[in-house]
């Protein structure tokens, strides 16, 4: 509630103020709660919130440090009584959010407003070091410099993964773990998702199949030509061909392989993609080359991404939102935190199917 004062204040000028009376009464010790909470705890929409942020940026009171967010510069105002450590929890990336998708962008934004409702502050930490061939001496100056009482792991590989196992720290993979490692790891089931995709196209006719993906050495690259082969085994005396075929990464090379899909003796009548990106390279040159979608040829996205929902035709695929990852992410850290010995090593989540119009029975031959 407005105090009279304040009636002429802007919204952003009260926010700032009230966030600065919290930061004098020792409310919040060292930097500020994720957006979302405190947009919510404010009641105010996060524009206003970052605009209330930036004043007090301007006036010295919030310093911003990238992946550890707004942190409070000091005002020789008294320290809070406990000088116990704030618990923390890290999480390990490769790349900037610069480079991130949106949904990981939000799923990490998630994962911050969950673990500060349960009393952790979330710190991310980004570098390509920590993604090396040799790791090591890198990680042990990130988990010394920066202790944290967990862990979590995004795009991770299995000589970081491996590291973390062998220090017994309390370690979720956000993805799916190598086999080797034994850590726990929270995804989307691969292997549901692309079985079902096969099934769909088969039953709709299809017999010519092609699976498109990044690294066939990943994991859940691995599970998902799984899942895809079995998938398509499952009416038994079906003949049905599937092509494998890896992302060539540039768009030149993505024509070339657009052609070979619906030319020649490789031609294909269904497509599954692994990465909503590749999708939509893919689908932007199949479209130029005057290929209908999917009169000529069906598309499947595995993943989705907000932008499916603005194409025309809008792609069938398989999403998973980032709050129920999050939720899973959250669970199974805190129960590796409190030493619980977790049931099983895979969380996998099981994703919902939307239909899409890129699915049809194939033409004719």
């Amino acid at each position: 509630m407005l105090t009279a004062p304040d009636q002429f204040s802007t919204l952003a000028q009260q926010v700032a103020k009230a966030i600065g009376q919290n930061i004098e009464r020792g409310t919040w010790a060292k930097e500020l709660p994720p957006e979302r909470y405190l947009a919510q705890s404010l009641q105010v929409s996060r524009r206003t919130l970052r605009s209330a942020i930036q004043i007090l940026r301007e006036q010295k009171v919030l310093l911003t440090t990238p992946g550890l967010g707004s942190r409070i510069a000091s005002l020789g105002r008294p320290k809070p009584a406990s000088t116990a450590r704030h618990k923390v929890i890290g999480l390990m990336m490769p790349e900037s959010f610069d480079h991130m998708k949106p949904s990981t962008m939000v799923f990490i934004d998630k994962l911050r407003t969950l673990f500060y409702a349960k009393g952790f502050r979330l710190e991310v930490h980004v570098s390509h070091r920590y993604y090396s061939n040799r790791p090591s001496s890198a990680l042990a100056e990130l988990t010394t410099k920066y202790p944290a009482d967990g862990w979590i792991l995004v795009y991770s590989n299995p000589i970081n993964q491996g590291w973390f196992k062998a220090r017994r720290i309390p370690t979720v993979i956000a993805g799916t773990a190598h086999e080797k490692v034994d850590l726990p790891d929270v995804d989307v089931d691969m292997i549901a998702a692309c079985r079902h995709a096969a099934n769909l196209l088969v039953q709709k006719g299809h017999r010519r199949l092609a699976l498109i993906f990044e690294d066939p050495h990943l994991p859940n690259e691995i599970k998902s030509e799984e899942g895809f082969r079995e998938g398509a085994r499952l009416l038994g005396k079906t003949e049905v061909s599937i092509k494998i075929w890896r992302y060539p990464g540039d768009m030149q090379r993505v024509r070339h392989l657009a052609a070979r899909l619906i030319r020649g003796p490789e031609a294909v009548s269904a497509v599954l993609v692994t990465n909503a990106y590749q999708y939509l390279a893919l689908f932007s040159v199949l479209t130029r080359m005057g290929v209908r979608i999917p009169q000529d040829l069906s598309l499947i996205s595995r993943n989705d991404e907000h932008f499916f929902q603005f194409l025309e035709p809008e792609p069938a695929r398989y999403t998973c939102g980032p709050q129920t990852r999050a939720k899973a992410v959250l669970s199974v850290l805190l129960r590796a935190i409190q030493g619980e010995q977790l049931p099983k090593r895979h969380f996998w989540l099981v994703p919902d199917f939307i239909t899409g119009a890129t699915v049809a029975a194939p033409k004719p031959e």
